[in-house]
């Protein structure tokens, strides 16, 4: 069973077998609506270097325990012109022989052809979905569409109460989707084999 909780923006929480997890964690007065991030964990995370997904310094690292995942990474851009606008972004796989959970991060260029077959059938994929400083939404819709994930949860995108106005909201992107949608009125949910095939809309943990 894997539990995952969204704190906001690209921010997640992994719990599995007792094993913590913080991805993309930022800090106070980033992201408008939401409070920083104040975790504990065994490890972090961060896909990329900007203020908004790299506040490691506020996760409290737990005593060390045996990570049950193979962490990889597939190096890429933040932008179309090979970082040239915002600099690199690092998708991070987690897989064992239970699970495969894919984070995009702040992907802002199509995948190669063998980097998309890194990326093929998930069980969890995280994936920004407001465009803007990413890719947009078409094209985010076609990459899901190429890797066949199992559970799709949005993030890095906005509403009236919190999220960069530059970016796009939920509906924009559930209108290009005929997956079935889970609203589950909480910022977290459990994973496990059992579920059938949904877009996953978790409500963020550190809402203000």
């Amino acid at each position: 069973m894997l539990k995952i909780e969204w704190l906001g923006h690209s921010s997640f929480k992994l719990i599995y077998n007792n094993y913590q997890i913080v991805i993309d964690p930022f800090g106070d007065n980033v992201i408008p609506g939401l409070k920083g991030v104040h975790e504990s964990a065994h490890v972090v995370y961060c896909s990329h270097e900007h203020k908004d997904h790299n506040a490691r310094e506020n996760v409290e690292l737990l005593p060390m325990m045996d990570n049950p995942f193979k962490m990889s990474v597939i190096d890429s851009y933040h932008d179309q012109s090979m970082g040239n606008q915002r600099g690199t972004n690092k998708i991070l796989i987690l897989q064992n022989s239970e699970l495969k959970c894919v984070h995009l991060g702040d992907i802002g260029c199509v995948p190669t052809v063998d980097e998309m077959r890194r990326l093929m059938r998930p069980d969890v994929l995280f994936v920004p979905i407001g465009g803007h400083y990413t890719l947009n939404k078409e094209e985010i819709v076609l990459l899901i569409k190429k890797v066949f994930p199992k559970v799709i949860i949005p993030m890095h995108y906005r509403t009236e109460s919190f999220g960069p106005q530059v970016i796009g909201t939920l509906s924009d992107f559930l209108d290009l989707m005929d997956n079935e949608v889970v609203y589950y009125h909480t910022s977290s949910m459990e994973y496990n084999t059992n579920l059938p095939s949904h877009i996953a809309v978790l409500e963020p943990k550190n809402s203000l």
